[in-house]
């Protein structure tokens, strides 16, 4: 086997329990980790319960509030509640501690059927189409599109929760990731330039871009008492 094996089981615990498609760095780490330890997922979901992420999803998980917990995870997964059988169930041996959050998580999964199922692999297979837009090589490095943040993450959630009885195609995921998922470049020199009357002036513009791409200038609105010419090489030139 290799961890190529492992690639569906890793982006469906990031579904489950990020409520997120897998990112192409934490997709490429753990099904290696799994290809390396045959398999054991143990070390795994209880990375993603201790994590910062878990956190900030489900805060501190207790008696209190493991009913919203396992909702939220049913919903993840399947678009919807978890009935009330399976809602006891997974309450119950959370609080006799036969079940983790985490460990709730792969139970929900393994036992997926008929809808339930078949609105898991339809998300699944929208991951997949998202993580491989991000990451064509699947090296785990050096992504297409930023993905990353706490708002990345949120907005990857929203989109994935669209998903039900239909994959989307991936053009349309690559838009979706174009406009709410990648960061836009970030303009970082100065918007002002002063000159002596009569006198030409040079404007040098600067920005940086999160996914490293190169950045090319162009002029937005014409000058006002004078004429701007485009260099070609991120400099524009003032003439009065």
């Amino acid at each position: 086997m290799s961890y190529t094996d492992y690639l569906e089981t890793v982006q469906k615990y990031y579904i489950a329990y990020y409520q997120r498609p897998a990112d192409p760095g934490g997709l490429r780490y753990w099904a290696e980790r799994l290809d390396s330890n045959g398999g054991d997922t143990s070390g795994m979901i209880e990375a993603f319960a201790n994590s910062a992420e878990s956190d900030t999803l489900y805060g501190e998980i207790n008696e209190s509030n493991i009913e919203t917990v396992i909702n939220d995870i049913y919903n993840a997964a399947f678009n919807r509640d978890a009935d009330a059988g399976g809602l006891e169930y997974y309450k119950q041996g959370f609080i006799e501690g036969r079940f983790t959050a985490a460990t709730i998580m792969v139970n929900i999964i393994d036992g997926a059927r008929n809808q339930d199922l078949d609105v898991l692999n339809n998300k699944l297979e929208a991951s997949e189409i998202f993580t491989g837009i991000l990451d064509p090589d699947g090296d785990g490095q050096d992504p297409v599109y930023t993905y990353a943040g706490n708002e990345d993450a949120q907005e990857a959630r929203d989109w994935l929760s669209t998903v039900d009885d239909t994959v989307p195609d991936a053009s349309s995921v690559e838009s979706e990731i174009q406009s709410k998922i990648d960061d836009s470049p970030v303009f970082t020199s100065g918007n002002t330039l002063t000159t002596s009357e009569d006198n030409s002036a040079t404007y040098t513009a600067a920005a940086t871009d999160a996914d490293g791409d190169t950045l090319t200038y162009s002029l937005k609105t014409d000058a006002s008492n004078g004429s701007v010419t485009d260099n070609g090489d991120g400099t524009f030139t003032f003439t009065p």
